[in-house]
Order: structure tokens, then sequence, then C-alpha cells
């Protein structure tokens, strides 16, 4: 059965609960439980651009990829100009790749792009045309870069590479006879 309270009898009950040790708790509660809700909020907000961010990601790699070529396996001819020049053995050409097999292929994309504007820039060193060859191997054998810019850059086809004219690289003993 309800009963009508007058507005006066209604503020004093509202007085008397926020004076006793009820009322103060439960409006201390209250407002603990907003703040965690706040915290909870910006946290699923921080997250969900986080995740954004990593499934973006994880599509590049799985639409970038041509992923029926199997693994990419070490070439020796990509590294065949500074073997034979005695800049790199085939042991470091090998360690070179794996280590640029391990990477995402946004990662080789990226470090492709950065290496072959030093190469272009001339401040490539031979330590690093070295690494850049091991990621234009893996951007050739996981289809990231179109084959016209990775025979150009590193003779991929047989032809001369792009890193003849622009870095110092030792020339092979039949080039010197």
């Amino acid at each position: 059965m309800l009963t009508y309270l007058s507005s006066e009898v209604i503020w004093m009950r509202v007085r008397a609960f926020v004076t006793k040790q009820n009322g103060a708790m439960t409006v201390s509660w209250v407002s603990l439980s907003a703040a965690a809700v706040g915290f909870a909020l910006s946290t699923a907000a921080l997250m969900r651009d986080h995740s954004a961010l990593v499934s973006g990601n994880m599509n590049d790699e799985l639409a970038g990829g041509d992923i029926s070529d199997g693994w990419p396996n070490y070439t020796y001819d990509h590294f065949a100009p500074l073997i034979e020049a005695g800049a790199l053995t085939t042991e470091d050409a090998e360690a070179l790749h794996d280590t640029a097999f391990d990477l995402m292929n946004h990662e080789v994309a990226n470090q492709v792009a950065a290496g072959i504007a030093a190469l272009e820039d001339g401040t490539m060193t031979p330590e690093e045309l070295s690494e850049l060859i091991a990621l234009g191997s893996i951007a050739y054998h996981r289809n990231l870069l179109n084959d016209a810019t990775l025979d150009h850059y590193f003779g991929f086809d047989g032809a001369d590479p792009y890193y003849f004219q622009t870095t110092t690289v030792p020339q092979t003993p039949a080039e010197t006879s």
C-alpha cells in the first residue's frame, strides 16, 4: 500500500540518511564505483585503439603475402656479387637471410624501402648493404615488392645491380686482372 509523503518528510529522511554512517558509506561507494567504471571505460578505449593497430598489422601480413610460395629459402645468387668479391661469406649471407626471414612482411617492406633510400643517397655502408640484400631476398621470395624494382636495385635477374654504382663493393679477382 502506497502512502503519500510530503516533501518535508522526504527531505528529513534524506538529511538523516546522508548524516548517518550508512549514508556516508553509500556515497563513498557510489563515488568509488563511478571512478572504477571511468577507469574501465578509458582502459577499454585504449585497448580498442591498440587492438585496431594489431588487427591492421595482421591484416597486412595475411593480405600482403602470397602464402602459396612456401618458405623462402636461402638463394646464393642473391648474395653472389658480395660473396665472390670476398666481402661476405656464404655462412654470413645465410645468417643474414635467416635474420631477415624472422621479420614480418611489413617490417621487411619498410626496411627495404628505407635501405633503397639510403642506397640512392649514397649513405649505405657495406654491412648495411649485406643486410639490405638479405631483406631484398626475403621481399623477392615473399612477393612483397614488384620484381622490376628488386631486379633493378639488387640484380636478382642477373643484371648488374644498382648498388654497384652507388657503394664501394670490392671487385672480384677476375675484375681486377
